[in-house]
């Protein structure tokens, strides 16, 4: 039986993650990112809600971890629906940082809780 090898990526000095989930975000977050920050500018109270399921959750958890890195003054909040865990360092840094996060997992999900 061979053994399924997870490829990862360095996200910061400590924090890695899924490779393909971040090499697949990577090419839209500049653009996205340049959007919400216009958004903030006008609307500086607001909180960005980044919401998703399955595969989607997964991206907005990375999505919402790297934006709070780099818009440290804007108000996130992730919600993800039977997502997959993206990497246990990643997971173990959103529980105790103030980014809040709410991971909804089915239990009969095939995907690793």
């Amino acid at each position: 039986m061979q053994t399924l090898q997870v490829q990862k990526e360095k996200l910061f000095s400590d924090i890695w993650v899924h490779a393909d989930l971040h090499e697949n975000l990577m090419p839209v977050y500049s653009h996205i990112l340049h959007e919400v920050a216009e958004l903030q500018a006008k609307h500086p109270r607001y909180t960005l809600y980044v919401a998703g399921h399955s595969l989607g959750g997964a991206f907005a958890t990375l999505f919402g971890f790297r934006a709070a890195n780099d818009l440290p003054e804007l108000a996130i909040h992730v919600v993800s629906f039977g997502s997959p865990r993206i990497g246990r360092e990643l997971d173990h840094l959103l529980q105790v940082a103030s980014l809040p996060r709410w991971r909804i997992p089915w239990t009969r999900s095939i995907l690793p809780s």
